[in-house]
């Protein structure tokens, strides 16, 4: 059997049942944390400016725009050791094809299984998190083959029409990462597009079009997406764990890399730093990230908030609840955070690279009068080994909801979420909420 067959019938036959609890727990965690995401985007103006790009979207550019929505909030999931963000692909997917043809719940819940395994399966085996400064998004070159997987598993195609939606969703993925500066940022555009092409594979699939058999175990992929591909890791043990224990969430509006030092500050904080007292901060980071979140705290630029280390270090000082501000309204024109964050200096320091990707960490230095307090952390609120459980992802619903007007929604939400692979109302009225916004 061939590797692209192998994947397909992984697709088709996989059972969430057959994962350890523990793990479908945080299935259930994260799908409520992207369907909060979505809320969250869809009453943003970046949210509203996607939208706005497809009039009269058909149902494929829908789910698309869905998915971005949830994704450009920047509190979506992350797979640190892969690089990729899946939910926000997968659960957009899986609730859009529910949506159109319901399932049974155990394959609804299957299915996110299934697209979040092979997004995560493929970033890695594209060269994992330390590829997207080599030019490569690893999200985007697996967007269309996770959403691909998982719509067709939700509407039940057959082994051959899986294997051609699938090859068909590989033949129209691209990597390209690009460099986007300016607001509102056309990676959205990019990201939308991704996943809309793995919703028109599983269409042409469905309706008799043909894929290629193609060669996964030769070298392929390695031409597709122009960086060395190691296929095994696709395939091997797939389908005798899941890799939901390794994911991240982030606990409000921020890049998974300038995380640490926002929570590293925080303690500090906690535990009796004055802000006022600061004169400057050193944010040391793993090399190969430091670049990106040195960026200067920008004004016209919503991204600096939570790509730059130190505008967020800022805000996490300053205004901790403008950390759950998807649009950033609250900080983004505030004069003291934008002068505290001029007195961080980011450092790419090497002693912290042995441990990159498997862990994302920072190590900070803040200089007052009295002294210089020191913080590393490698284990940000979120992070597999700092885990939000129930509660914490309750709190953090409940402040990114009201920034829009719609806490309400945080405890309906998850409640929904946790019951909504046992009951096929709770998965109705699930992708229904999702669906709306």
């Amino acid at each position: 059997m061939s590797l692209l067959a192998d994947i397909a019938t992984f697709a088709r036959t996989a059972s969430a049942a057959t994962m350890i609890p523990a793990d479908r727990a945080i299935l259930r965690r994260h799908t409520a944390d992207t369907v909060i995401a979505r809320l969250v985007g869809a009453n943003t103006s970046h949210g509203r400016h996607i939208a706005d790009c497809f009039p009269g979207a058909s149902a494929t550019e829908k789910i698309a725009v869905h998915a971005t929505q949830a994704r450009l909030t920047e509190t979506d999931d992350i797979h640190t050791a892969s690089g990729v963000t899946p939910s926000s692909v997968v659960v957009p997917a899986a609730l859009g094809a529910f949506a159109e043809r319901p399932c049974a719940p155990r394959d609804l819940e299957s299915a996110i299984w299934v697209g979040v395994e092979l997004l995560v399966r493929l970033g890695d085996a594209l060269g994992g998190a330390a590829v997207l400064y080599k030019g490569v998004w690893q999200t985007r070159a697996g967007a269309t083959l996770a959403a691909a997987a998982t719509a067709a598993r939700v509407l039940g195609l057959s082994q051959g029409e899986m294997e051609d939606a699938l090859s068909l969703a590989l033949l129209t993925s691209n990597g390209g990462a690009g460099r986007f500066a300016r607001e509102p940022s056309g990676r959205w555009i990019v990201f939308a597009s991704a996943v809309e092409n793995g919703l028109r594979a599983v269409q042409a699939a469905r309706r008799g079009y043909c894929g290629s058999a193609l060669d996964l175990e030769g070298g392929w992929l390695s031409k597709a997406f122009g960086v060395d591909v190691d296929p095994a890791r696709l395939s091997n043990g797939l389908g005798a764990s899941s890799v939901f224990g390794a994911l991240s969430m982030k606990p409000y509006c921020t890049s998974r890399q300038a995380l640490p030092a926002a929570e590293a500050m925080r303690a500090l904080i906690a535990e009796g730093l004055s802000p006022s007292s600061i004169a400057k901060v050193v944010i040391r980071v793993p090399t190969p990230y430091a670049a990106m979140v040195s960026s200067p705290l920008d004004p016209l630029n919503r991204s600096t908030t939570y790509t730059g280390a130190g505008a967020l270090v800022a805000i996490a000082a300053l205004n901790p609840d403008g950390l759950y501000d998807v649009e950033r309204d609250t900080v983004i024109h505030n004069h003291d955070i934008l002068e505290f964050s001029r007195r961080c200096v980011v450092e790419a320091d090497p002693a912290l690279d042995a441990a990159y990707p498997a862990i994302w960490s920072a190590a900070i230095e803040a200089t007052t009068a009295s002294g210089v307090l020191r913080r590393t952390m490698e284990h940000p609120l979120g992070s597999p080994g700092n885990p939000l459980d129930d509660a914490g992802l309750a709190h953090k619903a409940t402040k990114i909801l009201s920034f829009v007007g719609r806490a309400e929604l945080a405890e309906k939400t998850i409640g929904l979420a946790n019951e909504a692979f046992d009951s096929n109302a709770a998965a109705a009225m699930l992708a229904e909420l999702f669906a709306s916004a």
